[in-house]
């Protein structure tokens, strides 16, 4: 299921050792399918997942609850999410809302562009 909004889009990219999850232009419930499938990916990898904002120019309260959902859901396997340098318009839901320090803001322990990458939109690849 490869469903995206006209304005912005959450992607998955799985590697070796961490999950990215892309999140770009409008980021609202519109993008509940690609969500979900985000979601699923990271909580059955079971590996670090980092969050990528920068490209994201608006966020709202689905975009945070899909955060603190993914935050939540990882959390309870172990596995750590990160949100290194989020857009200024997360960042200033996430201070705004003093969700800010539910979050590792710093950088992923390993460079992104891992040469097992593999982008998956609408289809779960194998760890």
């Amino acid at each position: 299921m490869d469903e995206k909004s006209p304005r912005g889009s959450i992607t998955v990219d799985a590697q070796s050792s961490f999950t990215f999850v892309r999140l770009a232009g409008e980021v609202d419930v519109t993008l509940r399918p690609q969500a979900s499938h985000a979601l699923a990916v990271c909580v059955t990898r079971g590996v670090p997942v980092v969050v990528e904002s920068q490209r994201a120019t608006f966020a709202d309260s689905y975009t945070l609850a899909f955060l603190l959902q993914l935050s939540r859901a990882c959390g309870e396997d172990g596995v750590r999410v990160a949100l290194p340098d989020p857009s200024p318009a997360l960042a200033g839901l996430l201070q705004m809302t003093g969700t800010d320090t539910l979050f590792d803001l710093g950088a992923p322990a390993q460079a992104p562009d891992e040469a097992t990458s593999s982008r998956t939109t609408g289809a779960t690849s194998a760890p």
